[in-house]
């Protein structure tokens, strides 16, 4: 994009029906979307499809589950190290996986496939 000057507006991020397996986007509640600024959806007729806003951080509790807090709301300290890490910034890539990094980080416990498939 940069070679044929395409503005990065040009790009979006997006799964749909029958990815994985028909483990859809809505199945897993997996959605990739613009989130450091309000920018948020809140549809009238589905409120669980409300997407989040602000800068968001991702924190693993005591009891193993993780959590996201929004906006900065609640206390970064109770839930420990914000496990996001920033991949792009300022338009340079600052941290690159390999497929293997991408596969182990999506691997789900036998019990969470189960659940997900029953």
């Amino acid at each position: 994009m940069k070679q044929h000057k395409w503005s990065i507006e040009n790009i979006a991020f997006g799964s749909g029906g029958a990815l994985l397996q028909k483990l859809t986007r809505d199945l897993l509640n997996c959605s990739f979307k613009c989130s450091y600024v309000n920018v948020f959806k809140d549809p009238v007729a589905d409120p669980n499809k409300r997407s989040k806003k602000g800068r968001l951080s991702l924190h693993r509790t005591p009891s193993g589950d993780f959590v996201t807090l929004e906006e900065g709301k609640g206390d970064l300290e109770e839930y420990g190290v914000d496990l996001l890490h920033t991949v792009f910034q300022n338009g340079k890539i600052v941290k690159t996986y390999t497929f293997d990094d991408v596969r182990d980080n999506a691997k789900l416990k036998e019990s969470e496939l189960e659940e997900l498939l029953h």
